[in-house]
């Protein structure tokens, strides 16, 4: 996790956690800026007080971000379309691509299905991850005004 490790490189020798976690596992950030200046790998939850039961990861690949919301069903934006999928199933209710869609391009769901494994591992197997709030996921965010949430208190 991007946040909480430090890149010293030691992975294999002395990091507790198995392998190269910096570079073969899921990289989260708590802050917009350093996720924005991710090229690829790189994941941001947030969650929403002002919609509750909704929760939201967002990834970069290629330079470009995802966002992937989920609450009952499965909403997928990308830089080329956007989706709406029955969470059950992943079966396709609705899709709109984007401007910049040529005839004939192929458009893959593969980025909202590896968002989708990685939100809903995390939520399962540690609900004490800390979640970044709406004011700290806006582009431009100042630091001081960054909040990371966390399910076990308010404050």
């Amino acid at each position: 996790m991007t946040d909480f490790c430090n890149e010293c490189g030691n992975c294999t020798t002395f990091c507790p956690t198995s392998g190269e976690p910096y570079r073969d596992k899921a990289r989260l950030y708590l802050n917009r800026e350093d996720f924005e200046a991710e090229k690829d790998n790189a994941f941001m939850l947030i969650r929403d007080s002002e919609t509750p039961g909704t929760e939201v990861i967002e990834a970069r690949w290629n330079g470009e971000t995802h966002r992937l919301e989920i609450n009952g069903d499965l909403r997928y934006t990308s830089p080329a379309f956007s989706a709406r999928l029955k969470a059950e199933d992943f079966s396709l209710l609705t899709a709109q691509a984007g401007d910049s869609v040529q005839d004939g391009q192929v458009l893959s769901l593969e980025p909202c299905a590896s968002m989708y494994v990685v939100l809903t591992g995390l939520s399962e197997s540690m609900p004490h991850l800390p979640w970044a709030s709406p004011a700290s996921a806006q582009a431009g965010a100042p630091l001081s005004g960054t909040r990371v949430g966390h399910p076990g208190y308010e404050g």
